[in-house]
């Protein structure tokens, strides 16, 4: 067999504090991409020679909110990365205790997302990490003209786990996120 050749599945592995240090190199705010772009970033991260054989784990990385921002996350979440890098045997290292979860998981099929029906002043009526019973209100959106007021209520029971940072939206624009366990979605789940 060449020197080249491979005689079975071959893992990259690094340290954790090297692939810290790489990826604090490589780290920069970017724009959401698709999962071709971001496979090429980890390509450009281990080098060309290095084989990425299945079986592989895709995931995605949630980057908190836009008033979320601070020194103290990005660390806490990049060590969060690299420990999850740990545990799955990515890269060498000794991976603290996973901490419990707040909520247990759910389909991303029980995920649902609130449009906005009409334009208007957002009057948040839940917090951001609420568990929420079906028919709990989420938004109002008053009118600022005739003072009529909507209120969106959550479907399903779930977890009130995403809002957008805006004080008046506008008919159609996205404004939140309550997930459940109850799958209910269908078709294409991700978009951007």
């Amino acid at each position: 067999m060449a020197n080249n050749e491979l005689s079975g599945p071959v893992v990259a592995t690094f340290s954790a504090d090297d692939m810290r240090k790489r990826i604090q190199r490589r780290s920069r705010l970017k724009g959401r991409q698709p999962e071709e772009a971001a496979l090429g970033e980890v390509r450009a991260l281990l080098g060309e020679g290095t084989p990425l054989a299945a079986p592989n784990v895709a995931l995605t990385v949630e980057h908190r909110g836009q008033r979320d921002v601070s020194y103290e996350f990005a660390q806490q979440d990049a060590e969060a990365i690299v420990d999850y890098l740990v545990y799955r045997g990515v890269i060498e290292g000794e991976a603290r205790e996973l901490p419990p979860l707040n909520h247990p998981a759910t389909p991303l099929a029980g995920s649902e997302q609130f449009i906005a029906p009409a334009s208007g002043v957002v009057v948040y009526r839940a917090q951001v990490g609420s568990h929420l019973k079906a028919g709990d209100p989420v938004f109002d959106i008053v009118d600022p003209i005739t003072d009529e007021v909507t209120t969106l209520t959550t479907k399903n029971d779930g977890v009130f786990y995403m809002r957008r940072a805006i004080r008046f939206v506008i008919a159609g624009a996205p404004m939140g996120r309550v997930t459940g366990a109850v799958p209910f979605r269908t078709g294409v789940l991700i978009g951007a």
